[in-house]
C-alpha cells in the first residue's frame, strides 16, 4: 500500500500477459505480477508509482473477507456513508479494479475527505480505526520531489504566504483531486478532464488557503 512492493514487471511481459485474459481470472492476475516479476531485493525496496501495488492489494482483500472484495467495500465503507450512486470497473480479475477505474459524485469524495480529515469517525462513530487512517495519512515513503506517501494518500508541506501548512491528497488521473488541509480543517475536491494531472494540483492550495486563513 506503499507502492514500494519492489515488484518489476518489463512493459513486452505486461502486453504478452494481458494478451491472454483467462489467465488473470480470480488469483491468476497475482500470479502473473510475481511469475514474471525481475526478482525483488530482499533489502529495502524504493518507491515506484505502478498498478501492480493496489492489484495486489485488492488480491489480497478479497482473499480474506466474507464473501467479496466488492461486496465488502459495499457494506462496509461505502454504504455507511451513503454512497451509493456510483461506478466501479471490474479488473481483469473479476475484482474491482483498483489502480483506476472508479467513478463517484463529488459530494462522496467530499465524504472520504472528511471521514479522512476526522481520523475515521463518521456521524459521532469509529468507522475506521483511527490508527489505521494516521498512518494511511502519514509520510511512509518517500516518492517524488516534496511529495511523500502513505497508504494510497499523497502528503506534503506547502508553504504559503510565508506559513507552512500539511496537506494530504487523493489524486486520480485527469484532475480529480481530494485535498485535506487539517490544521485549516478544510476538504477541498476538484473534478476535471486535464491530460494527465494538469495544474490544479500545484495551483489549487496556493489560490484557495488565502481564503481561509
Amino acid at each position: 500500500m506503499q507502492m514500494s512492493s519492489g515488484i518489476r514487471l518489463p512493459q513486452k511481459k505486461i502486453h504478452t500477459v494481458i494478451k491472454k485474459p483467462n489467465a488473470l481470472r480470480g488469483q491468476g492476475q497475482a500470479q502473473a505480477y510475481l511469475q514474471f516479476s525481475q526478482p525483488i531485493q530482499t533489502g529495502g525496496t524504493s518507491f515506484k508509482y505502478q498498478a501492480a501495488d493496489p492489484v495486489l492489494t485488492m488480491q489480497v482483500l478479497h482473499a480474506v473477507v466474507p464473501g467479496s472484495a466488492e461486496q465488502f467495500i459495499r457494506k462496509e465503507l461505502l454504504t455507511p456513508l451513503g454512497i451509493i450512486n456510483y461506478g466501479w470497473q471490474e479488473d481483469l480479475s473479476g475484482y474491482p479494479k483498483s489502480a483506476a477505474g472508479s467513478s463517484f459524485l463529488s459530494r462522496d469524495m467530499i465524504k472520504m475527505g472528511i471521514l479522512t480529515l476526522n481520523n475515521g469517525i463518521w456521524n459521532g462513530k469509529q468507522h475506521i480505526p483511527k490508527k489505521f487512517v494516521k498512518l494511511a495519512n502519514s509520510p511512509l515513503t518517500t516518492s517524488y520531489g516534496d511529495n511523500n506517501y502513505g497508504y494510497f494518500w499523497w502528503n506534503q508541506m506547502l508553504e504559503i504566504a510565508g506559513q507552512k501548512y500539511p496537506v494530504s491528497q487523493g489524486r486520480g488521473a485527469g484532475g480529480q483531486f481530494i485535498f485535506m488541509f487539517p490544521t485549516l480543517e478544510l476538504v477541498v475536491v476538484a473534478t476535471a478532464h486535464n491530460e494527465g494531472m494538469g495544474k490544479m494540483l500545484k495551483e489549487l492550495p496556493q489560490r484557495l488557503i488565502p481564503f481561509f486563513i
